[in-house]
């Protein structure tokens, strides 16, 4: 189907692309059970789960600025 209407191309990416969530939301459960879990061994539950997501927004949130200053910066010119 997907050759006959000249799309062989975009389906095998997008192939790809539902594999490539698939995975993502594999890692995302596992982690959030191992943080679940570390929360329940420390005797405070929601403590391992919310050290995580705090963690990983102060990771996230510096890289998250350059990104967009830089692409601010360049999309006039990518354009």
């Amino acid at each position: 189907l997907g050759q006959l209407h000249g799309l062989g191309k975009a389906v095998k990416l997008a192939k790809w692309t539902v594999l490539f969530v698939l995975a993502n939301q594999a890692g995302v459960l596992v982690v959030t059970q191992l943080a679940t879990a570390a929360g329940h061994a420390s005797g405070r539950d929601g403590t391992g789960i919310m050290a995580y997501s705090n963690a990983q927004l102060i990771w996230g949130m510096p890289q998250a600025i350059i990104t967009v200053s830089v692409m601010a910066a360049l999309l006039p010119r990518i354009s």
